[in-house]
Protein backbone atom coordinates (compact mmCIF):
# COMPACT_ATOMS: atom_id res chain seq x y z
CA UNK A 1 0.00 0.00 0.00
CA UNK A 2 2.83 2.10 0.98
CA UNK A 3 3.88 1.90 -2.79
CA UNK A 4 0.80 3.08 -4.47
CA UNK A 5 0.88 5.99 -2.20
CA UNK A 6 4.31 7.08 -3.27
CA UNK A 7 3.19 6.41 -6.78
CA UNK A 8 0.43 8.52 -6.29
CA UNK A 9 2.51 11.49 -4.84
CA UNK A 10 4.70 11.13 -7.30
CA UNK A 11 2.04 11.29 -10.25
CA UNK A 12 0.48 14.20 -8.84
CA UNK A 13 3.62 16.13 -8.13
CA UNK A 14 4.53 15.52 -11.89
CA UNK A 15 0.96 16.56 -13.44
CA UNK A 16 1.09 19.67 -11.41
CA UNK A 17 4.34 20.64 -12.74
CA UNK A 18 4.20 21.04 -16.93
CA UNK A 19 7.57 21.05 -17.07
CA UNK A 20 8.14 17.83 -15.58
CA UNK A 21 5.61 15.97 -17.47
CA UNK A 22 7.41 17.92 -20.60
CA UNK A 23 10.41 16.03 -19.60
CA UNK A 24 9.19 12.94 -18.72
CA UNK A 25 6.86 12.17 -21.41
CA UNK A 26 7.48 14.50 -25.04
CA UNK A 27 11.34 14.44 -24.65
CA UNK A 28 11.80 10.35 -24.65
CA UNK A 29 9.57 10.73 -27.82
CA UNK A 30 11.51 13.37 -29.50
CA UNK A 31 14.67 11.88 -29.27
CA UNK A 32 13.48 8.70 -30.17
CA UNK A 33 12.58 10.80 -33.67
CA UNK A 34 15.60 12.92 -33.90
CA UNK A 35 17.62 9.56 -33.81
CA UNK A 36 15.86 7.79 -36.30
CA UNK A 37 16.00 10.36 -39.15
CA UNK A 38 20.20 10.90 -38.09
CA UNK A 39 20.62 7.36 -38.73
CA UNK A 40 18.07 6.63 -41.33
CA UNK A 41 15.60 3.88 -39.37
CA UNK A 42 12.20 5.04 -41.26
CA UNK A 43 12.65 4.61 -44.77
CA UNK A 44 14.02 1.95 -46.97
CA UNK A 45 15.85 4.63 -49.14
CA UNK A 46 13.74 4.29 -52.50
CA UNK A 47 10.81 1.84 -52.41
CA UNK A 48 12.30 -0.54 -54.83
CA UNK A 49 15.28 -0.99 -53.56
CA UNK A 50 16.09 -4.54 -52.23
CA UNK A 51 17.45 -5.04 -48.70
CA UNK A 52 18.70 -8.22 -48.87
CA UNK A 53 22.37 -9.25 -48.93
CA UNK A 54 23.71 -9.68 -52.45
CA UNK A 55 25.55 -13.47 -53.13
CA UNK A 56 27.32 -14.28 -56.19
CA UNK A 57 26.27 -17.99 -57.36
CA UNK A 58 28.67 -20.09 -59.47
CA UNK A 59 26.93 -23.48 -60.46
CA UNK A 60 29.39 -25.82 -61.70
CA UNK A 61 27.43 -28.57 -61.50
CA UNK A 62 23.74 -27.79 -62.97
CA UNK A 63 22.55 -31.49 -61.29
CA UNK A 64 19.27 -32.01 -59.39
CA UNK A 65 20.73 -31.46 -56.10
CA UNK A 66 22.54 -28.58 -57.08
CA UNK A 67 18.90 -26.98 -58.37
CA UNK A 68 17.43 -28.25 -55.08
CA UNK A 69 19.77 -25.93 -53.38
CA UNK A 70 19.51 -22.93 -55.38
CA UNK A 71 15.66 -22.84 -55.09
CA UNK A 72 16.02 -23.25 -51.53
CA UNK A 73 18.37 -20.28 -51.41
CA UNK A 74 16.28 -17.96 -53.42
CA UNK A 75 13.36 -18.38 -50.81
CA UNK A 76 15.66 -17.00 -48.72
CA UNK A 77 14.16 -13.50 -47.15
CA UNK A 78 17.75 -12.50 -46.33
CA UNK A 79 20.19 -13.34 -49.31
CA UNK A 80 19.60 -12.33 -52.90
CA UNK A 81 21.08 -14.84 -55.40
CA UNK A 82 23.40 -13.28 -58.35
CA UNK A 83 24.11 -16.04 -60.78
CA UNK A 84 27.41 -15.60 -62.46
CA UNK A 85 30.38 -17.51 -63.84
CA UNK A 86 33.31 -15.51 -62.52
CA UNK A 87 36.16 -17.57 -60.92
CA UNK A 88 36.79 -17.46 -57.51
CA UNK A 89 39.81 -15.04 -57.76
CA UNK A 90 37.26 -12.17 -59.22
CA UNK A 91 35.05 -13.08 -56.87
CA UNK A 92 37.14 -12.93 -53.48
CA UNK A 93 37.79 -9.19 -55.11
CA UNK A 94 33.86 -8.35 -55.41
CA UNK A 95 33.25 -9.61 -52.14
CA UNK A 96 36.64 -8.02 -50.29
CA UNK A 97 35.64 -4.41 -52.77
CA UNK A 98 32.15 -4.70 -50.93
CA UNK A 99 29.98 -5.10 -54.28
CA UNK A 100 28.74 -8.63 -52.92
CA UNK A 101 28.24 -9.85 -49.09
CA UNK A 102 29.54 -13.37 -50.52
CA UNK A 103 29.85 -15.99 -53.18
CA UNK A 104 28.57 -19.68 -53.41
CA UNK A 105 29.89 -22.13 -55.33
CA UNK A 106 28.87 -25.26 -55.87
CA UNK A 107 31.63 -27.44 -57.26
CA UNK A 108 31.31 -30.07 -60.07
CA UNK A 109 30.24 -33.48 -59.22
CA UNK A 110 27.93 -32.47 -56.25
CA UNK A 111 24.81 -33.72 -57.30
CA UNK A 112 26.33 -36.79 -57.87
CA UNK A 113 28.06 -37.10 -54.72
CA UNK A 114 24.84 -36.10 -52.86
CA UNK A 115 22.95 -38.62 -54.35
CA UNK A 116 25.67 -41.11 -53.34
CA UNK A 117 24.98 -40.13 -49.40
CA UNK A 118 28.89 -38.75 -49.84
CA UNK A 119 29.43 -35.28 -48.45
CA UNK A 120 30.51 -32.69 -50.75
CA UNK A 121 32.04 -29.36 -49.24
CA UNK A 122 30.47 -25.95 -51.13
CA UNK A 123 32.62 -22.89 -51.66
CA UNK A 124 31.87 -20.08 -49.48
CA UNK A 125 33.77 -16.70 -50.37
CA UNK A 126 33.25 -14.01 -47.30
CA UNK A 127 35.11 -11.22 -46.23
CA UNK A 128 36.13 -12.05 -42.41
CA UNK A 129 37.02 -8.37 -41.91
CA UNK A 130 33.45 -7.06 -43.09
CA UNK A 131 30.01 -7.50 -41.00
CA UNK A 132 28.22 -7.85 -43.74
CA UNK A 133 27.26 -11.71 -42.95
CA UNK A 134 26.58 -11.26 -38.90
CA UNK A 135 22.66 -10.85 -39.15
Amino acid sequence: MRILDLAVKDLRQILRERQSAFFLLIMPVVFTLLFGFAFGGFSSGGGDEDARLPVALVDEDAGIAAHHLITLLQQSDVLRLEPTDNDADTLATQVADGDLAAALVIPYGFSAKMEAGNPIPVTLIADPAGTTGFT
